[in-house]
């Protein structure tokens, strides 16, 4: 596959932030902005917390995963290309891997890295489902049952800290327990004296 010449600089910066800006579920209502940059920093935190050592090839990859591509191609849903049809969601990998090389984004990537990518991928996408429903949303059944499911088909396969993660408790940290240590650390550290 040929790869077409990278943009300028600034235009490789203003697609990447445009792409950024692309909406995530256009045909599931959702609560809130559901963009891919809110999405790729998800991926990329998870993977940073849960990750004991990761490469900056595998952070740029969670930051840039949908942003180069997306930017140009939009937000196919994941049903036409997985479910429907395999041979379209190969074209359609195929051409937003030509986006990304348009805006410069090439980055590889060996089997262990590519199943944090992936699996940390479907966390965040499992997590954001749970946020939802959280809310009311009830549109967000079907795919945090989905993530779900490929979660426990795939469980011998990505990193079992991950694995874990889709069992924990999703729910708001109650950050009212803190408020003594934090207060005493402000008066210890007395910041009005700098």
């Amino acid at each position: 596959m040929n790869k077409p010449t990278p943009l300028p600089v600034e235009q490789r910066v203003r697609a990447l932030r445009e792409g950024a800006n692309v909406q995530r579920f256009h045909t599931i209502p959702t609560i809130g902005d559901a963009s891919v940059g809110k999405h790729s920093w998800g991926v990329a935190s998870l993977i940073l917390e849960l990750n004991p050592n990761p490469s900056v090839a595998l952070l740029r990859a969670a930051l840039y995963h949908d942003a180069a591509g997306e930017r140009f191609a939009g937000d196919v849903p994941g049903q036409i290309g997985k479910w429907v049809d395999p041979v379209l969601g190969e074209r359609q990998n195929q051409v937003e891997a030509l986006f990304a090389a348009k805006v410069g984004i090439s980055i590889e990537l060996n089997a262990e890295e590519m199943e944090w990518l992936k699996s940390c991928d479907m966390l965040e996408l499992f997590m954001f489902a749970q946020d939802q429903i959280a809310l009311g949303n009830r549109n967000m059944y079907q795919p945090r049952n989905r993530a779900k499911r490929w979660a426990e088909q795939n469980a011998m396969r990505m990193p079992s800290i991950v694995y874990a993660a889709f069992q924990w408790e999703w729910e708001r940290v109650d950050d009212e327990p803190w408020w003594p240590e934090i207060n005493q650390a402000v008066k210890d550290n007395d910041f009005n004296q700098r």
